[in-house]
């Protein structure tokens, strides 16, 4: 299991000890998660507000008031996820607090070979190797052959 700590700039400069933060830091791991939240949750008297926010690249915090905050620069909080291989899983998330979900994609001997569109696009299609990539579709309904975000449904 691996600790992880995001120290926020106020509390380093607040620091009465800097050897202390020294073996912090050196103490710190450098592992990056599988999965990310996309969500910042706010406190006290907006403990039920939510912003988004990109963990994989962002992390969360709060401002004076408890209103949630998103920072660029440092990875949030997220899950690592049990696998061998990154065709294993797939990330998705909650979609009303944001934490980081497993989705896995279990080896099979068939897969589909197509994706298809939705909506207005529900008719065109695109190859796809199931084994090795996972249907997904754009804004606009168009099918999207993802190759780096697990393998596809099969049987």
């Amino acid at each position: 299991t691996t600790l992880l700590y995001t120290i926020k700039f106020e509390q380093m400069v607040s620091l009465r000890y800097p050897v202390a933060l020294l073996v912090l830091l050196l103490g710190c791991s450098g592992d990056t998660l599988d999965c990310y939240n996309t969500k910042c949750m706010g406190t006290d008297d907006f403990n039920a507000t939510s912003i988004d926010c990109d963990q994989s690249t962002s992390s969360c915090g709060t401002n004076s008031t408890g209103y949630p905050t998103c920072t660029a620069g440092t990875p949030g909080d997220g899950i690592n996820c049990t696998h061998t291989s990154p065709l294993d899983y797939y990330c998705s998330s909650n979609e009303t607090t944001g934490a980081a979900i497993c989705s896995f994609t279990p080896e099979h001997s068939c897969y589909s070979i197509r994706c298809y569109g939705t909506g207005a696009q529900n008719a065109s299609f695109i190859a796809c190797d199931g084994s090795t990539g996972r249907c997904t579709s754009d804004a606009d309904g168009n099918p999207v052959c993802t190759t780096n975000a697990g393998r596809g449904p099969g049987i």
